[in-house]
């Protein structure tokens, strides 16, 4: 504690100099209160952040005031003690609060500048790991006609429809099919007396394949 805080506690100055006056140490009134030494140097300098509650500070006071033979102003004492501690209270809180607005970290435009450089890398990251998938796997080759129900038909011609990677070479039992820009085909296939079978390829520009077979009955 500082010298410009010690003057505010004048609670702390009366019981030094009542006890000087009685020619007493702090070691004497230690041992005869049974008071710890460095809470009754606490007491006389107005340091009560060293009490672990208020309630014992006031506790060794009261015992205090009493073998002091102060009685006849215990309760102007009581009322600046209570008028002390809060005052300390208040002191320490905004300390504390002062203190910790300090740990708060400082925002400035290079930490903005590290933090969106991170996240740019990281969408770089995904992006080039969902482009490096797309290279490496066979194209995707999806059936939506025929239904997988559809195994017996009537008629001559049946409807093939589906979709697939929109640069890959799409075809049916050898024959080319025609694909759009979006992936999708469809077209008129001829069927053959009783058994059909349909093979689907899918074939991107790297080689890979994809192949889904179909089986339909004509009646």
């Amino acid at each position: 504690m500082t010298e410009k805080e010690k003057k505010f506690y004048e609670l702390g100055k009366v019981l030094q100099s009542q006890r000087q006056k009685m020619e007493l140490t702090l070691d004497i009134l230690s041992e005869d209160l049974q008071v710890s030494l460095d809470y009754l140097k606490a007491l006389e300098e107005g340091n009560y952040a060293i009490f672990p509650a208020k309630v014992y500070a006031l506790g060794f006071l009261k015992k205090l005031i009493s073998f002091l033979g102060l009685n006849d102003a215990k309760e102007e004492m009581l009322a600046e003690f209570e008028i002390e501690w809060e005052r300390q209270k208040f002191i320490s809180s905004a300390y504390s609060a002062a203190r910790d607005k300090r740990k708060l970290p400082v925002i400035t435009l290079g930490k903005i500048g590290i933090v969106a450089g991170g996240v740019a890398i990281v969408v770089l990251l995904v992006f080039l790991g969902a482009r490096l998938f797309y290279f490496i796997s066979a194209p995707e080759l999806t059936i939506l006609e025929p239904a997988e129900n559809e195994l017996m038909v009537r008629g001559s011609f049946i409807w093939v429809k589906g979709n697939t990677r929109k640069e890959s070479v799409l075809s049916i039992n050898g024959r080319e099919l025609k694909v759009d820009g979006e992936g999708r085909f469809s077209e008129k296939i001829e069927l053959v007396s009783g058994l059909n079978y349909l093979k689907f390829n899918s074939q991107d520009r790297f080689g890979k394949i994809s192949q889904v077979v179909k089986y339909v009955v004509k009646k």
